[in-house]
């Protein structure tokens, strides 16, 4: 009798990001790609309820460590911390990535610190 191993048992995963002019759950328009990495993309998009733009941050599914990004800005947000971006929502779309929709802050010149 063979015993099935643990990657065996496993679902593979697509690990495919959001791309341009696509939505995240349906709700979050993706309008440009503001960076990317080797885990995944920040995305620049418009939330179809409230007309807002907001930062994406997604990461392969696979690969993703999103759920300590996550961890650090609840604890900020309860913290009322003032210099990190606000978390609006967060989820996954299951097998391809992971995200977090946050307030898109503004550039500023690292030099000018």
């Amino acid at each position: 009798m063979a015993v099935a191993t643990a990657l065996e048992k496993t679902p593979p995963t697509n690990d495919r990001l959001p791309g341009i002019n696509e939505y995240v759950i349906k709700r979050y328009l993706v309008k440009q790609v503001i960076g990317d990495g080797g885990y995944g993309t920040v995305l620049s998009v418009v939330d179809e309820v409230t007309k807002k733009t907001y930062a994406v941050k997604t990461e392969k599914y696979s690969r993703s460590m999103l759920h300590i990004e996550v961890a650090v800005l609840r604890a900020a947000r309860d913290s009322r911390c003032k210099h990190f971006a606000q978390l609006i929502d967060q989820g996954s779309v299951r097998r391809e990535y992971v995200f977090v929709v946050m307030t898109l802050l503004g550039l500023f010149k690292l030099w000018k610190l």
